[in-house]
């Protein structure tokens, strides 16, 4: 399984001076977090299922935009204490806040965030979860998620899932 974590900004933004302003704060916090990301690449067509337009990947790397190594939670699972797990979760998957954050000081309001595994596209928006999201709240409604689906091994984020996010409240840090 090959993974693509993709963010779109839903607002209408068609001043390429905005965006591109929008472009280089994402790229400096990217790098800040030891992120990869790219926009508008075509190296996964989500546009044959969605409306997306103005988007961008997050990866680990500038050179591959795979999120496997990303997204995983591999490790934070002991076996034993599920309150342990949610802590190591908050703090690794910390960057989404970050980059939420961002986006609403940048003047962004809704955003989706996509989880999917390029090896077997979807064929349909009706083929992924939805869950809605203000921007605090999101990194604790993924580890819901996540709960949701954990077994004896850990949890894994599922592909095949949206989450609509309002960035209403969300510059709020979460504790360290």
């Amino acid at each position: 399984m090959s993974s693509v974590c993709i963010f779109n900004i839903v607002d209408k933004i068609n001043d390429y001076d905005k965006l591109n302003h929008i472009a280089r704060e994402l790229v400096q916090t990217a790098l800040d977090n030891e992120l990869g990301i790219s926009f508008n690449s075509n190296f996964y067509d989500l546009t044959k299922v969605s409306t997306i337009k103005n988007y961008f990947m997050l990866s680990n790397s500038f050179i591959y935009r795979h999120s496997d190594e990303l997204l995983s939670p591999k490790g934070l699972w002991d076996g034993n204490s599920v309150d342990l797990f949610k802590k190591e979760f908050i703090n690794r998957f910390r960057f989404f806040q970050i980059l939420l954050d961002k986006l609403c000081s940048l003047g962004v309001e809704k955003v989706e965030i996509y989880f999917v595994d390029i090896d077997e596209p979807p064929e349909s928006l009706r083929d992924f979860e939805v869950v809605q999201s203000n921007g605090f709240e999101f990194v604790h409604n993924l580890l819901k998620v996540v709960l949701s689906e954990m077994d004896e091994f850990g949890g894994t984020i599922p592909t095949f899932l949206k989450f609509e996010v309002n960035m209403d409240s969300t510059n709020i840090v979460l504790s360290e």
